[in-house]
């Protein structure tokens, strides 16, 4: 049986936190996470990424493919075209809440109908790339979108406390207000060229 958000905020054994997709914002989540107190396991196609994540202290250990005990929520950080097989693949591996860090939400929407899953998107990024770019501070004062969907109350806030202890301002947005917000913003340096 699932547990609901409420349960497992309460009966969680630790802040334990999984982040699937150790790249930029993956291994800068885990960093930050790092700092307000959590353990945080990694999960990547890339064994190699992941060992070196290990080594340079961006995550603290690796999470085989199959279920993982007690994570209290989970953070989907791959790119936009695998965001809802591995959300899909961390509901079904965790009994946490999970929230991706994705710029598109319309193809999730599905998904959110799942009450342990609450969309999500840092709007922060740099001009490099990878895990060793990683860092804690990447966050700092930028919105992270939050997309309830059909949920609410608990789950919601608490990818919201999150979002704060890693140094950002949670913004609560609907799906469709967030992806035409988001076409915007990424198509307005392109037409801005164009137009020059």
């Amino acid at each position: 049986m699932v547990a609901s958000p409420t349960e497992v905020n309460q009966n969680s054994t630790g802040k334990r936190a999984l982040v699937v997709g150790v790249g930029l914002i993956g291994g800068s989540i885990a960093l930050a996470l790092h700092r307000a107190g959590w353990t945080v396991l990694g999960r990547d196609r890339s064994r190699e990424s992941l060992d070196a994540a290990l080594d340079l202290g961006v995550i603290d250990g690796v999470a085989e493919d199959g279920p993982v005990p007690d994570i209290a929520i989970t953070f989907v950080a791959t790119p936009v075209g695998s965001i809802a097989d591995e959300v899909r693949q961390a509901l079904a591996d965790t009994t946490g809440l999970v929230t991706d860090a994705g710029s598109v939400k319309a193809g999730l929407l599905p998904l959110m109908a799942d009450q342990r899953f609450i969309g999500g998107h840092p709007m922060a990024g740099s001009h490099e790339t990878g895990f060793a770019a990683s860092d804690a501070n990447l966050f700092l004062g930028r919105p992270w979108v939050v997309v309830p969907g059909v949920n609410g109350g608990g789950a919601a806030a608490l990818v919201e406390r999150l979002a704060t202890s890693c140094g950002a301002r949670p913004v609560i947005l609907e799906a469709e207000l967030h992806d035409a917000a988001t076409a915007a913003v990424s198509h307005l340096p392109l037409l801005l060229a164009a137009a020059l």
